[in-house]
């Protein structure tokens, strides 16, 4: 949830170093515009089309090929890189380098598991051979007698496990070898879109959690030259409760305009060093960014991930920093929608 919209009051003119300090760190005007007319972000980029990939996704086809059923499946999960783990019969081990090939010029990163199966389907509902296969077998099968002496006759086991493996010539076919390539291609079209459409919902959500960041931001730059002027007074009243006893006591020591001098000196310096307007002008920056990249066509996972860190250091340089309450509180809600994008982060590509 977006933090609660913060009332500011009309700030003076400046009339000391101090608010001339903070009139120049300050992005907004309080005098000229309320929270409502405030963007969130200046120059925000207009998302019209998102492009990011899931790393899970699945993917599958199958068709008959002359007698033959090939089956490919397709399984994706997350993964620092692109880890291809092929799982082909022997007699397909040919095809390694195509599939390799064909899964590296479409996907970045992931785990993948691709499993195909090529079988012969049955000639028959019966389940007997047809002529052509056991003619075709007999044709082997004397072939071979002339090559090998003393050569047992064949069982009709033999038969049976020769026709379900089929024959050198169909298994190194040039015919089931596209069908492999075509359906893997199917499959992994597949599995495209399954991830593109997961990619797309989550890059939904991190533009949800930047917007909201975005505006946190736009409501604390608001308020910081209040914050600012507040700390200003209470540190000016500390001071001068210390530094002013010597200056009416007449002791010598500092003369007055010295001791006004310092005061506003320390006041300064203190003020810069509570001073969050660029830790707000880099995370918003970074929002921007995650914007910018989701457009992008190319993977961006590693690199969003990079920027959620950057995001997650400016969120913890604004908590320790600013001691007001309500920036302590948005520091918060930050954290807790930078970890929300850093999980999402961790599942696209």
């Amino acid at each position: 949830m977006p933090l609660a919209v913060l009332s500011t009051s009309s700030a003076t003119k400046p009339k000391n170093l101090l608010s001339i300090f903070l009139q120049k760190n300050s992005a907004y005007n309080p005098e000229d515009m309320t929270i409502n007319q405030i963007p969130p972000s200046a120059g925000r980029l207009n998302i019209e089309a998102i492009s990011a990939s899931s790393m899970t996704g699945y993917g599958n086809a199958q068709t008959n090929c002359n007698g033959w059923l090939i089956h490919v499946e397709l399984r994706c999960v997350n993964s620092r890189f692109l880890d291809l783990n092929l799982k082909i019969p022997e007699e397909y081990r040919t095809l390694e380098a195509p599939l390799r090939e064909m899964l590296q010029a479409r996907l970045a990163r992931g785990k993948v598991e691709c499993r195909i199966i090529v079988r012969r389907l049955e000639a028959s509902s019966t389940g007997l051979l047809d002529s052509e296969t056991i003619n075709l077998f007999n044709t082997y099968y004397q072939n071979l007698k002339t090559q090998i002496k003393d050569l047992a006759p064949p069982t009709v086991k033999d038969i049976l496990e020769w026709a379900q493996i089929g024959n050198p010539s169909n298994v190194l076919s040039d015919t089931l070898h596209e069908g492999v390539l075509a359906q893997a291609q199917q499959a992994l079209e597949q599995l495209m879109q399954t991830r593109l459409r997961e990619g797309t919902a989550l890059a939904q959500l991190l533009v949800q959690r930047s917007h909201e960041m975005l505006e946190i931001a736009a409501q604390l730059k608001l308020r910081l030259p209040q914050v600012l002027q507040e700390q200003q007074k209470r540190v000016k009243e500390r001071l001068e409760g210390a530094l002013g006893l010597l200056a009416d006591r007449g002791t010598g020591i500092l003369s007055a305009e010295e001791i006004r001098a310092r005061i506003t000196q320390e006041v300064v310096i203190i003020g810069m060093r509570i001073d969050v307007a660029e830790e707000l002008d880099r995370l918003i920056v970074h929002c921007e960014e995650i914007l910018r990249l989701l457009t992008s066509a190319k993977p961006v996972g590693k690199r969003l991930d990079f920027v959620i860190q950057e995001l997650n250091r400016e969120a913890n340089t604004l908590g320790s920093k600013m001691v007001a309450e309500d920036f302590s509180k948005a520091a918060i809600e930050l954290k807790v929608l930078i970890e929300q994008m850093r999980e999402q982060v961790q599942n696209l590509e």
